[in-house]
Parts: C-alpha cells; sequence; structure tokens
C-alpha cells in the first residue's frame, strides 16, 4: 500500500484533516488503544477506505470502507500485516517501500509512475491508489492509509487510449485501401484479359498461374474494401425498423450455405416485431457477417440457434437482444479479448481480421453492443444488443 498519487481535492473532508499538517501531533495522555478506539468511531462511516498502520505494518484498524473494498468482514483485518493487501508477487519491495517510508515519514508520493494493485481476500485484484498521512503518538509512528479503488479511471483512460488508436488506425486503414486498390485493380484486368484473349494458346501452366494470380487480387480486393469499410464512419440515415427484417434477410443469404454445410437451424425469435432506430443494410451487413463466421465454424454438420428476446435492466424492457450460437470449435479464452480488435483473426487463410471489428462499430452506431461468449470445443454466442424505440401490437 506504500505508492501513491498525490492528495486530491476531491477527497473526503476526512482525508483533507489528515493531510492538513506534515504530521499530526496527538496529545500526550492517550494510549495506542485510545488513537485506536477514536480513529474507529470518528472513520467508520468516511467514504475513503482508511486503515491504520503501525510502524511495523501491523493494521491497528479499519472502516466500513476498507472492509468492503477488500472483502472482509468486522475483526478480520486488525492484526495483520498491511503487505497482504497488495499481490504475492510485489510483497517483497513493498516490504522495502513501507521500511523506507518509516524511516523518513513525511506525506508525500511514494513510487511516484508505479502502478499498484490491491487484492481482495477472495484473491482478486484491483487498481489502487494510495494515499498516506502521519500520526505521533508520543514518538510512536502510526500511519493513516487512504484506499481508492480506480478500476473506473482506468478503464477510461484505456477507452479514450483505444478511442485514439482506433481512429489513427483508420485514417492508415483509409489511406493504404486507396493506394493499393487501383495496382491491383489494374492486375487482376490483365491477368483476365490475357486468359480470355489468349485462351487456348496459353499454357496449362501459364493458365494456371493466372488464375492464381486473379484469386490472390480477389483476397486484396476484399482486404481493401473492409480496410474501406473499417475507415468510413457511418452516414447512414437511421429510421425505425423491425430488428426481425435484416435478420431474415441475413438468413436468407446463407440458406443454401447452411443446406450445403449440413447445418441444422433452430430459430426462436420474440413473437412481435421489435422496432429500432437503425439501419436496414448496416444491421444486415452484422448478421450475415455473424452468420458465415457461425456457418464455417460448424463446417461439416452442427447446429445453429438465433434467438431473439427483449431485455432491460429494470421491469420496463428498452433493448432487444439477438443472439447467435453455434455448437462448432469454440473460441480460445486468450483470445476472446482480442476477438473485435482490427486485423485479429483466426482465419489464417482467408480472413482478413476486419469483420468482426466492422460489425461491432455498425452496432455501436446504433448505440448497441456487440458481445462474445464462448467454450472453446463445444459452442460460440454472439449477442447483438441495440436499443428500442417502439414495440408493435397491444
Amino acid at each position: 500500500m506504500y505508492a501513491n498519487t498525490e492528495f486530491r481535492k476531491s477527497r473526503p473532508t476526512t482525508r483533507q484533516v489528515a493531510a492538513a499538517q506534515d504530521t499530526l501531533d496527538v496529545p500526550s495522555g492517550q494510549t495506542q488503544e485510545d488513537i485506536e478506539q477514536n480513529f474507529s468511531v470518528m472513520l467508520e462511516n468516511a467514504s475513503d477506505a482508511v486503515l491504520l498502520v503501525d510502524h511495523d505494518g501491523q493494521i491497528r484498524a479499519d472502516n466500513a470502507r476498507a472492509r468492503s473494498l477488500f472483502g472482509y468482514k468486522p475483526g478480520q483485518l486488525p492484526g495483520q500485516s498491511v503487505d497482504q493487501l497488495v499481490p504475492a508477487h510485489v510483497r517483497g519491495g513493498h516490504q522495502a517501500l513501507r521500511k523506507s517510508y518509516m524511516d523518513t515519514p513525511s506525506p508525500r508520493p511514494m513510487g511516484q509512475g508505479r502502478d499498484l494493485n490491491g487484492v481482495r481476500a477472495d484473491g482478486s485484484e484491483f487498481p489502487a491508489e494510495i494515499s498516506l498521512s502521519n500520526l505521533n503518538l508520543d514518538g510512536r509512528l502510526l500511519i493513516l492509509v487512504f484506499v481508492s479503488d480506480i478500476t473506473e479511471r482506468k478503464r477510461a483512460e484505456e477507452a479514450v487510449v483505444q478511442a485514439g488508436k482506433m481512429a489513427a488506425i483508420g485514417e492508415l486503414a483509409g489511406n493504404i485501401a486507396h493506394e493499393v486498390n487501383n495496382p491491383i485493380g489494374i492486375i487482376s484486368a490483365k491477368a483476365r484479359l490475357l486468359i480470355s484473349t489468349l485462351g487456348d494458346e496459353l499454357p496449362d501452366k501459364a493458365q494456371l498461374e493466372l488464375e492464381k494470380m486473379i484469386a490472390q487480387c480477389d483476397r486484396l480486393g476484399k482486404l481493401t474494401r473492409g480496410l474501406l469499410d473499417f475507415s468510413r464512419p457511418s452516414v447512414s440515415e437511421m429510421s425505425p425498423i423491425d430488428i426481425h427484417g435484416p435478420l431474415r434477410t441475413a438468413l436468407g443469404m446463407v440458406s443454401d450455405r447452411l443446406t450445403r454445410h449440413r447445418v441444422e437451424l433452430h430459430e426462436r425469435l420474440f413473437a412481435q416485431d421489435p422496432l429500432v432506430m437503425g439501419s436496414e443494410n448496416e444491421l444486415q451487413q452484422v448478421f450475415l457477417n455473424l452468420l458465415l463466421n457461425a456457418i464455417d465454424a460448424i463446417r461439416g454438420g452442427g447446429q445453429l440457434a438465433l434467438s431473439s428476446d427483449l431485455v432491460g435492466d429494470g421491469d420496463q424492457p428498452d433493448r432487444v437482444a439477438i443472439r447467435i450460437r453455434d455448437d462448432g470449435q469454440g473460441i480460445p479464452a486468450e483470445q476472446l479479448d482480442k476477438i473485435f480488435e482490427p486485423f485479429f483473426t483466426t482465419k489464417q487463410d482467408t480472413g482478413t481480421g476486419l469483420g468482426l471489428s466492422i460489425c461491432a462499430g455498425l452496432v455501436r452506431s446504433h448505440g448497441g453492443t456487440l458481445t462474445v461468449d464462448s467454450c472453446e470445443g463445444e459452442w460460440t454466442e454472439f449477442t447483438v444488443t441495440v436499443p428500442l424505440t417502439q414495440r408493435r401490437g397491444p
């Protein structure tokens, strides 16, 4: 806990009082037990997690917020070492920092620029911000440790960084696509011209090589189209539509492929027509991509399930969720966090790694979310959730 950032003006009054002096001198005549008792009474309901720690790093007292944050019951933390509240792999370094601080105690940032995680009773970790203040009790040093869970702040910072990266990638992708598209088109056209004009005059090997060139040009063309789609922001007009419409259209487009690959389809769509504010073409593109991926995952026979439900946080549903689930090969757990990243693909020979990124962007432009859940070797389920605008029927 002995690595911190500087005090913030937004801290509660309890912290402002504790940090008001370099060292808080406690009047003589009060025992350590008195201080711990007074501490518990004064700070039990403070909004910050606060610990009272002695010179040896032993926790002398805590408050309700500290117990809640770290997942302990009343009476469990006092008597324990504060080192147990940091990850095991950094405890040695934390002990050194703590001892260094005790040698020269003053409310100051410790380990500036160093990330620090707290450890809960169940072993889970969370990013923490730590601030320290001192209590001088007749020459004996006690430390007030203020702990804040900064998980949400970290997520917000990461989201800003990711948004910047995505904007840069989008601009770069668009430029590359424009530069590459014309040469690809010319190469493909020339190869096709040679085949069509010379025909039987070409040796079989030469014709085969030209056909390979055309196939690779087509693949590059698909990639550049994906890059352009990825780099262009959505400008489609939104209107109230039945979300089942683009889903059924996409399903009709893959019906032959379902039969060819012996995929058994199961539908369980919401009886009424959920209306969303959206673009028919863009949602159709999303569903088509997800359906094709599902069929590829179960090629050779399997089951594909489509379902739709109205969902919401309260009694009144405010969103519609479309789920596409296959019983194919699944996605390894370590790849789930990367599945929507640009250029990440599990289809090494045919994939461009842009399909799911584009789909996620299109769903976001509808105010919705695209999520994935999977069990490797058993199943994968993609869920498209979009806000409702209204609902037909009684």
